[in-house]
């Protein structure tokens, strides 16, 4: 469950920040939540033409790569056939070549540098989701349009923590949650120049609503047993 909504969290957050005509996706880190994301970005993001996976280690990506048409089969009926998948050799050049980027690493230093995006860029940073993690270049959060999923748990343990703390940005950066965005209380991007990045550290409340959806799901198509607790 934690997989599906946090891979779903990731494609939202791109679906209603990245540009329209967005094709190049990258996912960085090569972890078990990376298929989610992949599956997830694929079923909202219908333009998406080319998928790069970048890892700590250039086999770990190749591997997951060689392996993904067989588990977006089998894990989520997702059949790819016009879709490049490759693993990154070159951050730098992958992330100046990108659309959207997901970033799904433990990582507690950053690994994308603010000189390396291209103008137009949407980040979901997904991994910074407990105290002093951080994946992006603080300085990237300056000029961007800045989104989060829980405005009080990122300020504690997502990726604008550190930055907060540091001063390089208030919370008067934020624009909004993403929820706010969705139901329109606020906007979003308004030209395909703008650099926007969403900060989901993750909330139970997700987890329940999809749990809702799979177990409706199961009593619909009459799967699954019954147990009393």
């Amino acid at each position: 469950m934690t997989g599906m909504r946090t891979g779903a969290a990731g494609a939202l957050g791109a679906k209603y920040l990245a540009r329209e005509d967005a094709e190049n996706l990258l996912i960085v880190g090569a972890g078990n939540q990376a298929v989610f994301q992949i599956a997830a970005v694929l079923t909202t993001m219908p333009t998406i033409k080319k998928v790069r996976v970048a890892a700590q280690q250039l086999s770990n990506a190749k591997s997951f790569v060689e392996r993904i048409n067989s588990k977006l089969k089998h894990q989520f009926d997702i059949n790819i056939e016009d879709i490049l998948f490759e693993a990154v050799e070159n951050l730098k050049e992958a992330v100046q070549d990108s659309h959207v980027i997901i970033t799904i690493t433990p990582s507690r230093k950053p690994i994308i540098k603010k000189e390396w995006l291209q103008k137009g860029t949407h980040i979901s940073c997904i991994g910074a989701d407990m105290e002093g993690k951080q994946e992006i270049d603080a300085e990237i959060l300056t000029t961007s349009l800045l989104f989060v999923d829980d405005l009080k748990h990122c300020k504690e343990v997502g990726e604008i923590e550190i930055p907060i703390k540091q001063g390089i940005i208030a919370e008067t950066n934020i624009i909004g949650e993403l929820g706010d965005l969705i139901v329109g209380k606020v906007k979003g991007r308004t030209s395909n120049d703008q650099i926007t990045i969403f900060d989901a550290t993750g909330m139970a409340l997700l987890d329940i609503a999809t749990a809702d959806i799979a177990l409706k799901q199961a009593e619909k198509n009459e799967l699954g047993t019954t147990s009393n607790l």
